[in-house]
């Protein structure tokens, strides 16, 4: 079964909601970053770097203020990171 991995990240997302309009109603609210985040994924080469990459996804949606700063998107970024390093282990073993 095929994963989904926009909805990986959106979950991930969901956990930390850096914005403050995620929750039980508004499900589907982080779509647009999730989907973002998972088309550059395969293209960044660090934990650190995906963590710039989030927070400047993030500041393009919304705005530099309401992103608030780097710092806050480092979990975010560590999960994105194992669920991808998970990703290109099953991939290597041929799952």
């Amino acid at each position: 079964m095929a994963r989904d991995l926009t909805a990986e990240i959106e979950a991930i997302i969901g956990l930390d909601d850096p914005i403050g309009i995620g929750g039980p109603d508004n499900v589907g609210e982080y779509t647009p970053e999730a989907r973002e985040i998972a088309a550059e994924l395969l293209g960044i080469e660090s934990e650190r770097g995906l963590q710039v990459a989030i927070h400047e996804i993030f500041q393009s949606w919304f705005t530099p203020e309401l992103a608030g700063s780097i710092e806050q998107y480092e979990s975010i970024a560590r999960r994105v990171w194992a669920l991808r390093k998970e990703a290109d282990e099953l991939l290597w073993a041929g799952v």
